[in-house]
């Protein structure tokens, strides 16, 4: 089969803008197995490289000595248009509504949580008739002044009253 295809083989000049180049052409030869007709592209011509030109080396502008008296012009860049001045107010307003909102929440999360342990320090006198700074510091797990900021919210509400005559002595009792 081989040399069949090697016989009928043919060299046929094809005509191209290029310059002529010798191509060889198979022609359709069927398949044994299937019976079907292949077709052979034929080899396509040399792709002729073009040089490339060299590019220009960057070379840093020369240095320009200035003298006293003379003065170098500054190009100031020029004020940015009033509507990328109106989006960068826009996007600091957005910004800043979107800071407010957090700390509306932040602030209500706290206020919830000091609503909690006043409740708690109150479930507390109702066990106790007698409470000191330290048993709230103890009881609530806060510091000094956290107990004593609780203490005073409560007796500015009128719930609890402050008794003792020194700084040791100073306890606090439910109304």
């Amino acid at each position: 089969m081989s040399d069949e295809i090697n016989k009928s083989t043919e060299v046929i000049p094809v005509e191209a803008p290029a310059p002529e180049v010798p191509v060889e052409v198979t022609p359709t030869v069927e398949s044994p197995v299937s019976e079907v007709p292949i077709e052979v592209a034929p080899v396509e011509a040399p792709i002729e490289i073009i040089p490339i030109a060299e590019t220009p080396v960057f070379s840093p502008p020369a240095k320009e000595e200035v003298s006293e008296g003379q003065r170098r012009s500054i190009s100031i860049p020029e004020e940015p248009s009033v509507s990328s001045l109106d989006r960068i107010s826009l996007s600091f307003k957005e910004n800043m509504l979107r800071a407010k909102e957090r700390l509306l929440l932040a602030n209500k999360a706290i206020q919830l949580k000091r609503q909690k342990q006043l409740d708690k320090l109150i479930k507390l006198f109702s066990k106790k008739t007698k409470v000191k700074n330290k048993d709230v510091r103890g009881y609530l797990n806060v510091p000094d002044d956290t107990a004593t900021t609780y203490l005073n919210i409560l007796k500015k509400e009128g719930k609890i009253k402050k008794e003792g005559k020194s700084k040791k002595d100073t306890f606090y009792t439910k109304l």
